[in-house]
């Protein structure tokens, strides 16, 4: 009989998805950081698009310290490193003040003339501004080692949590990454996501598909 996907119930099933969705978050804000740094540093040569790379790295790390459909992490996870907290407390004040409003020193226009003396008449008017595209390289160091510090977290959680739920329902010499390995060595990715398949009702509790227990 041929073997498919199906779903299933289990106490830690929603932490656990939710745990690999702000992991998933995490990636995202590295790969975005490491492309910020470069080389070469990507403000000094494509400003808009290190605006855009950096604000998704900003924008996905917030996202796991967020409410919403999924729990999300707590500050505390920082508590013994509070190096990493003080970096986690800016990041946060960056994303409110300069992502999300314009509240903060990170973006301002002044209106000047060009003169002879202050009390020359003008002979014309310029404007000077700046906007925070991406951090300096220093701070991006710094962010990336926060990002770092949380997925090395988020991934001991999964995995003690995929652990114990693989025994649960597969077997006692079962793990997590095993599990991850068997179920991928079979069923492909367009059994998986293909929109002909519909996933059945039933759904998987135990090591027996038959049983609900």
């Amino acid at each position: 009989m041929p073997v498919t996907a199906w779903n299933f119930n289990h106490p830690e099933k929603i932490v656990l998805q939710e745990l690999l969705l702000v992991k998933a978050d995490l990636h995202r804000a590295k790969q975005c950081i490491q492309l910020c740094l470069g080389p070469p540093y990507l403000a000094s040569h494509a400003g808009l698009f290190a605006m855009a790379v950096n604000t998704q790295a900003l924008i996905s790390y917030m996202r796991c310290f967020g409410g919403g459909k999924r729990k999300g992490l707590k500050r505390e996870i920082y508590t013994s490193r509070p190096e990493l907290l003080e970096i986690h407390d800016k990041m946060k004040k960056l994303r409110d003040q300069h992502i999300a409003h314009s509240a903060g020193p990170h973006e301002h226009l002044n209106l000047v003339v060009a003169a002879e003396s202050p009390h020359s008449a003008a002979v014309g008017i310029g404007v000077y501004t700046f906007f925070l595209a991406a951090d300096n390289p220093k701070s991006l160091r710094e962010f990336l080692r926060l990002v770092n510090f949380a997925e090395k977290y988020v991934s001991a959680e999964v995995t003690r949590i995929g652990n114990a739920m693989a025994k649960d329902l597969i077997g006692p010499k079962a793990t997590w990454k095993k599990a991850l390995q068997s179920f991928y060595e079979q069923i492909n990715s367009e059994q998986l996501y293909s929109p002909r398949k519909t996933v059945p009702p039933e759904s998987v509790t135990g090591r027996s598909i038959a049983d609900e227990h």
